[in-house]
């Protein structure tokens, strides 16, 4: 939910391409239920702020796919990540307020 369709189409075609260019091999495919098991070892980022941290850490695909553009992106994002790990939510306010 983080990026436009276009967005996401482009993001999984440049690392297509990487992916036949590099030779990369692919992961094992998942079996298990992805919450409860897994059959691999492999994780995906767990938070907006760490898929941003791991895109930025990622120089083969920002070359790829424009740095100028990941650059925006990732100014966007990071700007969109820490409204919302600063927000007070309406349960917040419900459950804490009166207390104060």
């Amino acid at each position: 939910g983080s990026v436009t369709p276009h967005q996401a189409i482009a993001a999984v075609l440049t690392a297509a391409r990487l992916g036949v260019e590099n030779g990369y091999e692919l992961a094992p495919a998942e079996t298990g239920d992805c919450i409860e098991e897994a059959s691999t070892d492999v994780i995906a980022p767990r938070s907006l702020g760490e898929a941003l941290d791991a895109l930025e850490a990622d120089s083969v695909f920002l070359e790829a796919f424009g740095a100028e553009y990941v650059d925006g992106f990732l100014t966007v994002k990071r700007a969109e990540w820490e409204r919302y790990r600063t927000w007070t939510t309406d349960w917040e306010i419900s459950e804490y307020l009166p207390f104060l």
